[in-house]
């Protein structure tokens, strides 16, 4: 027993760098788990290819996925919902019920659970002392699944409101402007094709190329724009809700399947939900669209909507601390460090960010501890925006973002960085 008790002890002191660079390598890093949900407006104009692209959006790589079937809450106005309808259809739903059976994999059949998500998830936790403690106990590997219910009390939904900022005045005048210049440039390919006897002139085909093109995003061109009013909750995870769940409501062959079963179909009904606490809400505007690069509606929609949700997150990271991503660092050289975040992330000159050392307490729960600062770097800093490439911004081929390093040594990839206030 008394070596048990000891090794771990021994790797706190040397194990640290090994693990890191394990880490930093496989990116193995405590991830929050994240749930998108639409608002949808059917009676605002662009409602369907706003939806239509919302499903098709990519999930962020800084946040593990936890989506459930229901994509979307319909809403009858052409202005943004009310908190509160938002909420009462959250919990009338009982999503956070949901969220917390797709923690252990419940079976809607049977009721049975079990933790490969948790032991899947909390091998982000879990460092190397973890790993050998495990196979010297009667628990084997199993026990490396407690580390990743520390990410259930870090499940976040995020409900989107998307509303679209109709200027169809400009967008009239955009399309008569493109019609204008296709019908010259077409009128110019027809004379030249008649003085050459060419049939057809590249001068014809680019006017009615750029007259259709007009036709099909003059209402971009114009200014295509949304607001998005995002409304954050986090799921509620704690000792007490975790005992009363594996007390009465989890089901694995150990228990009584029949009288659990009963019990979980009435849990939360009423008094009891699982709560899902209102963390805050953020509402932005999307930045003006560079046309580089787009060639229909759809992208023209795409680029909008998703540069401007990215930019909701950011300020709600900004603005909540529970909320704040980590990311690890990649590599470090003389006084410089890079990390895989950028200008979607809200990565600016004026940012700083902590570097975290990961550890454990005395209760076996992770811990971060400051052990620096660093900020970007001018002319380094990563546009990873969505379709930041096809619009040839600047610094969109990097890759990573440089940060140089304001105080803090023995740094190690596999620490991570967390943005701070200043």
């Amino acid at each position: 027993m008394k070596r048990i008790v000891l090794f771990p002890i021994v790797l706190l002191v040397c194990g640290y760098s090994c693990f890191s660079q394990e880490i930093g390598s496989k990116e193995l890093y405590q991830r929050s788990s994240l749930y998108n949900i639409l608002v949808r407006h059917p009676k605002q104009r662009y409602a369907d290819e706003i939806q239509y692209v919302y499903y098709k959006m990519p999930m962020s790589e800084k946040f593990n996925n936890h989506s459930l079937s229901i994509k979307a809450v319909s809403s009858d106005l052409v202005k943004k919902e009310k908190l509160s309808v938002v909420s009462n259809f959250l919990e009338s739903n009982e999503v956070g019920k949901r969220l917390l059976a797709k923690w252990f994999n419940r079976d809607k059949r049977t009721g049975f659970c079990d933790t490969e998500l948790l032991t899947e998830r909390g091998l982000y936790n879990a460092k190397d002392w973890d790993v050998q403690l495990a196979r010297m106990t009667v628990r084997g590997t199993s026990m490396l699944g407690d580390s990743g219910e520390e990410l259930i009390g870090q499940t976040f939904v995020l409900a989107n409101d998307i509303i679209y900022i109709d200027k169809e005045e400009k967008a009239q005048k955009a399309r008569l402007a493109f019609q204008i210049i296709g019908a010259i440039l077409g009128a110019a390919g027809d004379i030249a094709s008649a003085a050459t006897g060419n049939n057809s002139s590249a001068y014809g085909d680019l006017g009615r190329t750029i007259g259709m093109l007009g036709a099909e995003i003059s209402n971009a061109i114009a200014g295509f724009t949304v607001n998005v009013t995002t409304h954050l909750y986090k799921l509620e995870w704690n000792d007490s809700i975790a005992a009363d769940f594996y007390q009465n409501y989890y089901i694995d062959k150990n228990t009584d399947k029949a009288s659990r079963y009963a019990k979980y179909v009435q849990w939360g009904q009423p008094q009891n939900k699982i709560p899902l606490t209102y963390v805050g809400s953020q509402t932005v505007r999307s930045d003006k669209t560079v046309m580089r690069g787009l060639y229909k509606n759809e992208d023209v929609i795409s680029k909008v909507v998703y540069r401007a949700l990215d930019k909701s997150v950011v300020a709600l990271q900004k603005n909540y601390e529970v909320f704040k991503i980590k990311t690890p660092i990649q590599s470090i050289s003389n006084n410089t460090l890079t990390a895989k975040v950028g200008l979607k992330e809200g990565v600016s000159l004026n940012s700083k960010y902590e570097v975290l050392e990961i550890r454990r307490n005395e209760k076996g729960k992770t811990v971060y501890k400051r052990v620096g600062i660093v900020k970007p770097i001018a002319n380094r800093i990563w546009d990873n925006r969505y379709m930041a490439i096809e619009e040839e911004a600047d610094n969109a081929n990097l890759n990573e973002t440089t940060f140089a390093i304001v105080s803090g040594t023995n740094f190690a990839p596999g620490m991570l960085l967390r943005e701070i206030k200043f």
